[in-house]
């Protein structure tokens, strides 16, 4: 609103993976730490109020998931445990991300750990934004759409990070190519949802 540039934080591996509540009033993050002496990793998950600037940390491990938000309540996984209470079965649905390479979802107060295309490794989940459908890329069919429980899967091609615009009808994705060893184009596509 103020059009000015405001840090949230500089703590060490923060960069990657964050989350911002529905209301736009918390921000979760992980960051990580690494101990050179016993050559171990940590996580923590820390939400952070955007009006004052206070944070705390929710949840520290070993492994912590990428955050998310179901509606307002920041889902807490630690160590491949729900930390968090159960989201009520009318509660909003999330993406939680990937999960031993597969897409992490609640929906209805229920996870669940999909593979719309079968066994495979997937990256780039995102939720459309009515939360009715799922984009997501798959390392070797590429990009592809589904409902929320993996099915009715409409591929889309070879394009990777799949991102929805507002209106949830088209998916834009990276076009790239490479020579093995570096990038030689790139472009954006649009995709319309049902593949066309």
């Amino acid at each position: 609103a103020t059009g000015t540039l405001r840090m949230v934080t500089t703590d060490q591996g923060s960069g990657f993976g964050f989350a911002v509540s529905d209301d736009g009033t918390r921000l979760a993050y992980r960051r990580t730490s690494y101990d050179e002496t016993s050559r171990t990793r940590r996580q923590e998950l820390v939400s952070v109020d955007l009006a004052s600037g206070s944070s705390e940390t929710l949840g520290a491990g070993r492994n912590v998931a990428t955050p998310a938000f179901a509606g307002n309540q920041v889902i807490i996984r630690v160590d491949d445990r729900d930390l968090t209470a159960p989201v009520s079965n009318t509660g909003p649905t999330a993406v939680l991300g990937i999960e031993q390479m597969k897409i992490a979802v609640v929906s209805g107060g229920v996870r669940r750990l999909l593979e719309p295309l079968g066994p495979g490794r997937y990256v780039w989940p995102v939720l459309s934004p009515d939360g009715s459908r799922l984009a997501a890329y798959e390392l070797v069919r590429g990009a592809f759409v589904c409902g929320l429980d993996g099915s009715e899967v409409v591929m889309l091609g070879p394009y990777r990070a799949p991102a929805w615009t507002r209106d949830g009808l088209w998916v834009v994705c990276m076009d790239d190519r490479d020579d093995g060893r570096q990038y030689v184009g790139s472009c954006l596509v649009a995709v319309h949802r049902d593949g066309g």
